[in-house]
């Protein structure tokens, strides 16, 4: 559940099924994953609505740590150290290239 709420205050209500479609698409999760997603949500109380489904670097990298666990894959977390500094690499070029 924690994920859903993750997902839920940074897309909003309104958008979850498009921010799911596109982790089907991509292939981290399954269409049956997607739609239990669905009908847990449906039981939260949160009803907050966003401009769109678009989510940070960050909040695929913090989604994809979420489905790890939720697979019951152990996190080294020298590789999440590793994942972090080079999203701040990317960000950071982002920044010069286009003055962010």
């Amino acid at each position: 559940l924690n994920w859903i709420e993750f997902l839920m205050e940074r897309v909003g209500r309104n958008n979850l099924m498009d921010a799911l479609d596109y982790y089907v698409d991509i292939g981290w999760i399954s269409e049956d994953v997607r739609s239990k997603i669905m009908a847990y949500a449906r039981g939260i109380d949160y009803y907050v609505e966003k401009p769109t489904w678009r989510l940070l670097p960050e909040d695929h990298t913090k989604s994809l740590l979420f489905i790890e666990r939720l697979c019951g894959r152990k996190i080294d977390k020298n590789m999440l150290s590793t994942i972090d500094r080079e999203m701040s690499k990317v960000k950071h070029g982002l920044e010069e290239l286009y003055g962010i």
